[in-house]
Formats: C-alpha cells, sequence, structure tokens
C-alpha cells in the first residue's frame, strides 16, 4: 500500500496494514484531513487505519473492499458519509450496539459495587 496526502488517498493492491492505537499507529494520524480516498485494488481497511480522525467526515471506498468491514464500520463510520455511488457492501454508521451494551454492563456493575460499599460501611 502507498499514501499520499491532499486529499489522503490510499493505493494499491491486496490488504492494508494493520495498525494499532499507540505504538504503530498509521502514518496519516498527525496529518488533518476530512476526507479519503481508497483506489481501487485494496482489499481491506487495516485496523486502526482511522481510529483517531475526528475530523475524517467523508470516505471514497470503492467495492474491491470487501474485508474487514464490520469492525471498520464499528469503530469508524459513526460520524463519517460514504460518498455518493461508493461501495454498498460499507454501512452508511457504526454499529455501536455492542458497545451501547457493554456500558450499560459496567454502569450496573459499579452501581453494584457502591451499594456494596456503602452497605458494608453502615455495618
Amino acid at each position: 500500500m502507498t499514501w499520499q496526502y491532499k486529499p489522503l488517498t490510499i493505493s494499491g493492491e491486496g490488504v492494508m496494514y494493520n495498525y494499532d492505537r499507540w505504538s504503530n499507529v498509521a502514518p496519516w494520524l498527525s496529518l488533518e484531513f476530512t476526507t479519503v480516498k481508497v483506489e481501487d485494488g485494496v482489499t481491506s481497511i487495516g485496523a486502526c487505519a482511522f481510529i483517531r480522525c475526528p475530523s475524517l467526515t467523508s470516505m471514497d471506498i470503492p467495492d474491491t473492499v470487501t474485508a474487514n468491514l464490520p469492525h471498520f464500520s464499528t469503530y469508524v463510520l459513526a460520524n463519517v458519509a460514504p460518498v455518493s455511488g461508493g461501495n454498498s457492501n460499507v454501512p452508511q454508521t457504526g454499529d455501536h450496539s455492542a458497545l451501547a451494551l457493554y456500558v450499560c454492563v459496567l454502569v450496573m456493575a459499579m452501581a453494584g459495587m457502591t451499594i456494596l460499599v456503602v452497605n458494608k460501611r453502615k455495618a
């Protein structure tokens, strides 16, 4: 894979590299951009490739991208509008249902722990 800036364009053939959040971040994360164009030939969006891109609002993703879409959709596309006529396999917004369930369980567990601590202090 190769990339260029202004506009941010990802090109090449095959699978995009999987990055992580801290030690091996995507090289473009320090740049300011609102759109990304992924060119034909790229077959997947790498993990954490756009995880910390709050300004990202639009992506042009070709139909050649077919792998890793559920993860990508869940963690990146919540605030991103796909370009009209782009890849029909990419959901328009992220599915945060698992995250919402996790937050609810966490809140309930913390409430339960708070009740236990308060009752133990009273005893």
